[in-house]
């Protein structure tokens, strides 16, 4: 944590400025140690603020200088037990069983350390996210498709396109639920110098995002609807493919508006649409009232499918109020676009070069080689699951299901070069810009 991110930071309970105390760090930045405010203490893992005023137990770690406990802590916390852990936590609680099962906790406790350190040990990017979503009782192979091909998503896409969107400044911007932190390291990317902040209610996420994803960057772990940051920090916000997942959403609305400069421009993609089946979601709502939580500032809603059909075009965001409530009925995603200034929804023409194509240049990694013809290396399109498939629907729409790259292209993608043919590959999403290597598929 550096001098820039501390400056934003705010206590979320009380919203009053933070005395840091430094427990490792150097050249201004803040690798351990703690935050206090009037009413409770925050600490900070690995230059990552955990802004929740429950976790006095690391703060405690992390005063002692066992830095490495403190750290597994934190990744354990987003960890459940198994089914024999929380049996025993059951039998903990009985008093004739309370001894024996205290102990059986105490190994239980000892190996689940043992495998988040081992998780912790391996440099490969998405480590620990594996090791949560495939490795271990929190168990989702859903969520971890999701997470390791989010840049092949149809979402990540409009994502992007809201990227292009944020209007220039030089105040910081914000990105709420930045998960594995890939939008962050994208935001980053158009952003330039201008800070980019990054938060997340999980710590695996927000250490996966500083560690692997976006290196350099700037996270905390906190409270969408208890944003810690100061009022009017950032001048630009995002919160892509998240708002639907939050259940006290007015409350989280609210929290944007809050930190939102008097400029102050955001926003919130991907919001599911109730007029529409999703194989997985949460309470989704009609574009009416997703329109409501907005109407105390200038706002249009679009629909995701009409900000892909315009970014496979080369285009932006359009101008406007966006679609009316009939017409929003029929689409599955809508995003938000809200400025406090009504000049700032601006139609957004064509891209200077595609969004996609920032970082290192990389097949989809959807596609998976299949063998050689003549004229190449054959790839494959193959989905993870029909949740998936279903999930990002619109991919059936413009990706080929086979594709031939001649060596020469191989080799410029290799090389980090544009030639005509790798360009072709980007207008076609078969060739994507990233962080680095795609992460390990399951």
């Amino acid at each position: 944590m550096d001098r820039v991110l501390a400056d934003l930071l705010a206590c979320p309970l009380t919203g009053r400025a933070l005395d840091p105390w430094v427990a490792r760090g150097d050249d201004g930045r803040m690798e351990y140690g703690v935050l206090r405010s009037d009413v409770a203490e925050y600490p900070v893992v690995e230059g990552i603020p955990v802004m929740f005023g429950n976790f006095e137990d690391v703060v405690a770690l992390v005063r002692a200088e066992r830095y490495d406990d403190a750290l597994t802590r934190m990744i354990l916390h987003d960890i459940p037990r198994g089914g024999a852990g929380r049996a025993l936590e059951a039998f903990a609680s009985i008093r004739s069983t309370r001894a024996i099962a205290s102990r059986l906790l105490r190994l239980d406790d000892e190996r689940r350390r043992r495998d988040a350190r081992r998780a912790l040990d391996d440099a490969t990017p998405g480590a620990l996210v594996r090791f949560e979503y495939l490795d271990s009782a929190g168990r989702g192979v859903d969520a971890y498709d999701y997470f390791s091909l989010r840049a092949a998503t149809p979402r990540y896409l409009v994502a992007l396109s809201c990227i292009d969107a944020v209007p220039d400044g030089t105040d910081a911007v914000l990105d709420v639920g930045c998960g594995a932190g890939l939008v962050t390291w994208a935001l980053r990317q158009r952003m330039g110098a201008r800070p980019v902040i990054g938060v997340d209610s999980s710590f695996v996420m927000a250490f996966t995002a500083s560690r692997d994803t976006s290196d350099g960057g700037r996270f905390v772990c906190g409270d969408a609807t208890a944003l810690p940051f100061a009022d009017g920090a950032f001048g630009a916000a995002l919160a892509t493919d998240v708002l639907t997942f939050i259940d006290r959403r007015r409350t989280a609305v609210a929290e944007l508006d809050r930190v939102l400069g008097p400029r102050g421009w955001c926003a919130v993609a991907s919001l599911h649409n109730a007029g529409a089946a999703h194989p997985y979601t949460y309470r989704p709502v009609s574009m009416a009232a997703w329109r409501r939580l907005f109407a105390h500032a200038p706002h249009r809603v679009v629909s995701d499918d009409d900000v892909l059909d315009r970014y496979r075009q080369g285009l932006g965001l359009p101008a406007g109020r966006g679609n009316e409530a009939d017409e929003g009925n029929k689409a599955s995603r809508l995003t938000v676009v809200m400025a406090r200034d009504e000049r700032a929804l601006v139609d957004h023409g064509p891209f200077a070069d595609w969004p996609h194509a920032r970082g290192c240049l990389q097949m989809n990694p959807l596609y998976e080689q299949t063998g050689r013809t003549y004229d190449g290396v054959a790839y494959r399109r193959r989905l993870p699951s029909a949740v998936f498939r279903e999930d990002d629907e619109p991919m059936d729409e413009y990706l080929p299901e086979e594709v031939v790259v001649s060596d020469a292209a191989v080799h410029a993608l290799r090389d980090g070069d544009r030639t005509p043919e790798v360009d072709e590959l980007l207008a076609s999403l078969v060739v994507i810009g990233g962080p680095g290597e795609s992460w390990i598929r399951r």
